[in-house]
Order: structure tokens, then sequence, then C-alpha cells
């Protein structure tokens, strides 16, 4: 668990932080040096996904994920099955759907040319749309279910906001 945060705060001090206290060259450097080795972070991240059983690890993977989905290589998305693991096993889920739904929603906002992108991004919408009808029916009050609903859901909705 802590090996997945350390590399999300190291993401995030290269790729959002980086321009106030580095040299550009010197980002550059880390960003190409990062994306190299990105191969290993991802295999991580997928031992997480297909192995841990502890919520916080997988919350952290996904934390972790989020943040390198705005600069990953592009064949990570399109290629190894990141969307469908997010839909099919974390977006249908309690405890990870929130984060599931934030790692979505970074990876829909990619900008991608080229059919395979677009493919995997309307897969991404259609498996989205029928994870959320399976546990929410079209016709739910969504304003007062969060009213009347239990706190436990409500303070999970509140600290994704």
């Amino acid at each position: 668990e802590n090996n997945l945060h350390i590399l999300k705060l190291l993401s995030e001090e290269v790729f959002e932080f980086s321009s106030e206290s580095m040299t550009h060259q010197k980002t550059m450097e880390l960003k190409i040096s990062y994306e190299k080795e990105f191969a290993q972070v991802f295999e991580l991240c997928r031992f997480v996904a297909e192995n841990s059983t502890s919520v916080s690890l997988v919350q952290n993977m996904i934390d972790t994920l989020v943040q390198f989905v705005k600069w990953i290589p592009i064949h990570y998305i399109l290629n190894e099955n990141l969307i469908e693991m997010m839909v099919s096993k974390f977006l249908v889920a309690d405890e990870t759907r929130n984060k599931a739904i934030l790692c979505l929603t970074e990876i829909a906002a990619l900008q991608s040319s080229g059919q395979a992108h677009n493919e995997k991004i309307v897969g991404l919408f259609t498996g989205t749309l029928q994870a959320v009808m399976s546990y929410l029916p079209a016709d739910a009050d969504i304003s007062s279910g969060y009213i009347n609903g239990e706190e436990e859901d409500r303070e999970r909705w509140e600290e994704e906001q």
C-alpha cells in the first residue's frame, strides 16, 4: 500500500507540480524515464487489482492509476483491459465505485485519435451505464436517495467531492 502511495505522490510531483520547482529539461527527463518504467508500475497495479482482498489497498491502487492515466502510454489503456477491469470489478463494488468513476472519467477525458481509442471510449460508456443500471433503477430519485440514504453512503459520496 505504501509503494502505491509513493508512486502516486511521485506522479503528482513530476506531472503536476514540477513546473514550479524544476527546469523544463529536468521535468522532461523525469517524464521520459517514468514512462519507460511504467510497465512495472502497471504490473503492480494489475497484481493488486487481480489478487487483493484489501479494500484500502485497492482504493490506493485506483488513486494511483488516476494520477497515471493522464500521461501513461495510451496502449496501456487500449490494450491492457484497464477500462474493462474498472467497470467489471470496481464500478460494481460499493467500496470502490466512486474511485472507479473518477478513474474512468480521467480515461474518457484523454485526447487521442484513432478508431481503437474511440471504440474503447464507447465501451467505457456502455459498460459504465450497464453497471450503474445494475444497482440503480432507471426511475431512481437520486437526490432523495442521498437525503434518505445511509450515513455511510453519503460519507462515501462526499469524500470524493
